[in-house]
């Protein structure tokens, strides 16, 4: 028998008996993966107890979440969690949930469930180490490891993050793939039919395949670690080993009961009842997880003292990227030389001109093959690189693995990074966008092309849908800029960002000027940038709308009707303040029109505030003709809106 069988069991029996205690769990995987994360954490990965978001830690990402016992026995038996977290897995404030849940102080590099992303992420923290390595050398150095499933490789978003890392050449990013055969609704072959090994050497990958036991996984990883690519590692597994499922697709979410419990104890001739384990477990998994990951830690810390005494001016520098405190671009921007009649997106490309003037080189910027549209570029013909002025990635057509790379290189930590593509776009995004909002990063996005004005391109390309999804994420802010002061606000935003996703959508289409708008304004989300002395009505309305106000004000000041307009630059935000800021920046004597192009329906809580009310949003797909003649159509026009605010706000 193996000598590292005894461990590998005692994960597996505090497994299943967590999954029972839970009422519910992902037998499967916690079987199947033992042998593998028993492998990475007690011989190679090196975490520190003491500082757990160690920024020099290896990363170790479970993308297949659901397997997340495979995870938690290990680290419960190197004393990350304590038994009674191992009894609480799947309870209200655990530390142990049912899919791994990334928090500033824990041990847990990434947030995982939905099926894919976790290689996109672990592609992202393999770039910014890369990036981060060549900048302050052995200070990062380190491997990020992630362990996937069958679905994983199967999610759409696996070969797009995949298909970069090849390019990008990641030798630093090992992927073990717990190749049991079996998936949830049938054997992997009536659904997959890929040669893997095939697949990965074409993207540029190393590719190894190995057995299900430590001797050989642990060969594997030592051949990965010397390789020039990135490294996809088979290992052969059974999947639910132990349990009377065994090699059947029914273990994957396999309940376990008393029966079950007796024949796992039977097969492995272990105990399962009790949570109890002998001392000698813990001595092993604390000797060679944690105080060999401390002695690595520390041994570090002594390279950190050393440098701030040799050389201040790197180590301050490390010291801030590291504490995430980045170039502040707010006193680089200036909107001054800035021409107002043009897109909101052109106003994108003169402030990242004027932030590359200064050579702000801790944020890393990407785009979907649309830099030249977005005009979120440093040098838009330069790829990832050491020899790149600025750490820029031409992401190709990959939206989805764009923005769950990003989320990697967040996680990560030590730098910034904002991506971009077109509004329309983001539907591809969606779920990557909602994953970093939850982990509360400091995501940020350019979205450009805003609406029908879009034009000939026609209903594919002219959103009015995006914006409702997008707001409807907790944590996520759009910020819809009107001219140039807002689009500077928003540039300042975007690289600003705290604990919250942050999203300028600009326009592709010139902008009339605007007067009265302040970056002081802009904070509070909405303001007011005209104010008669006696307000028969207000409109408020975001981004290109706001012209399209003050065309209606012109227009009714013929008729002695005196017009009130509020910037709502953040829908979101404005409805944070409270009540009282709402109300004076929205009341007047009749009545509020508010005007947007887009399906959201959130402007309905403004309707409180106002006597009458009547809201203009966009809820039809347009067609392919001239933009401003398609949005003239679909009700942004000066004639409609006049008739309705007489009809419905007035009521003449």
């Amino acid at each position: 028998m193996s000598k590292h069988l005894k461990y590998i069991n005692a994960m597996r029996s505090l497994s299943i008996q967590a999954i029972e205690k839970a009422g519910q769990g992902h037998t499967g995987m916690a079987m199947s993966a033992c042998p593998i994360t028993y492998t990475l954490f007690t011989k190679f990965i090196k975490i520190s107890k003491s500082s757990q978001k160690w920024i020099n830690r290896d990363r170790f990402v479970l993308s297949a979440g659901h397997g997340s016992m495979s995870l938690y026995s290990p680290m419960h038996f190197a004393g990350f969690l304590s038994i009674n977290d191992i009894k609480n897995h799947k309870k209200k404030g655990c530390k142990t949930p049912g899919h791994p849940e990334y928090e500033e102080n824990n041990f847990v590099d990434a947030s995982t469930g939905p099926l894919g992303q976790g290689v996109a992420m672990s592609v992202g923290m393999a770039i910014a180490e890369k990036y981060l390595s060549k900048k302050f050398k052995s200070l990062i150095n380190h491997y990020t490891y992630c362990l996937v499933g069958d679905g994983c490789i199967q999610e759409g978003i696996s070969y797009e993050s995949m298909s970069l890392a090849g390019k990008l050449g990641l030798n630093k990013l090992i992927v073990l793939h717990d190749s049991n055969d079996c998936q949830l609704d049938a054997k992997v072959n009536e659904a997959f039919n890929e040669n893997l090994e095939l697949r990965f050497k074409s993207m540029n990958w190393d590719y190894i395949k190995c057995l299900n036991d430590v001797e050989s996984i642990e060969l594997a990883i030592k051949q990965a670690q010397k390789n020039k690519k990135p490294t996809f590692i088979e290992v052969k597994t059974i999947i639910g080993e132990g349990t009377s499922c065994a090699g059947c697709n029914k273990s994957h979410g396999l309940k376990v009961d008393e029966k079950e419990i007796s024949f796992f104890e039977n097969y492995f001739s272990v105990k399962a009842k009790g949570f109890k384990f002998d001392k000698e477990i813990y001595n092993y998994f604390n000797k060679n997880v944690t105080q060999r990951g401390e002695k690595k830690y520390q041994a570090w810390k002594e390279k950190i003292d050393k440098l701030s005494k040799e050389n201040p001016r790197i180590y301050n520098e490390f010291k801030k990227w590291t504490s995430n405190k980045f170039v502040d671009v707010s006193k680089i921007l200036k909107s001054d030389d800035v021409n107002d009649l043009q897109a909101t997106r052109d106003f994108v490309g003169i402030y990242m001109n004027q932030i590359s003037k200064n050579r702000v080189n801790d944020t890393i910027i990407g785009s979907a093959d649309l830099a030249s549209a977005t005009k979120l570029s440093f040098d838009v013909k330069k790829n990832f690189g050491i020899d790149s002025k600025y750490p820029e990635i031409l992401y190709g057509i990959r939206e989805f693995a764009m923005s769950g790379i990003q989320n990697g290189i967040l996680l990560h930590g030590g730098l910034r990074s904002i991506s971009s593509t077109f509004l329309s776009f983001s539907d591809y995004m969606k779920s990557s966008i909602r994953l970093g909002a939850m982990m509360k990063l400091n995501s940020s996005y350019v979205f450009t092309h805003d609406s029908y004005q879009v034009g000939g391109d026609g209903p594919t390309h002219q959103p009015f849908d995006q914006i409702p999804m997008l707001r409807a994420i907790n944590g996520v802010y759009l910020y819809r800029p009107c001219d140039k002061v807002e689009a500077l606000y928003t540039l300042n935003k975007l690289f600003s960002t705290k604990k919250e996703t942050s999203i300028g959508i600009f326009t592709r289409q010139p902008i009339s000027n605007v007067k009265g708008t302040n970056l002081d304004g802009c904070k509070k989300g909405g303001y007011i940038l005209q104010n008669k002395s006696n307000n028969d009505i207000t409109i408020a309305a975001s981004g290109s709308e706001v012209g399209l106000a003050f065309e209606i004000a012109n227009e009714l000041a013929k008729e002695n009707i005196n017009v009130k307009i509020v910037s709502i630059i953040s829908l979101k935000k404005f409805l944070e303040n409270d009540e009282k800021y709402i109300s004076n920046t929205l009341s007047s004597k009749y009545g509020l029109l508010t005007i947007e192009a887009s399906s959201d329906n959130t402007w309905y809580k403004m309707q409180k505030y106002a006597n009458n009310y009547y809201h203009q949003g966009a809820y039809t797909f347009g067609e392919s003709m001239d933009g401003d003649q398609l949005y003239k159509e679909k009700g942004f026009n000066k004639e409609n809106l006049i008739s309705i605010i007489k009809k419905e706000i007035i009521k003449e």
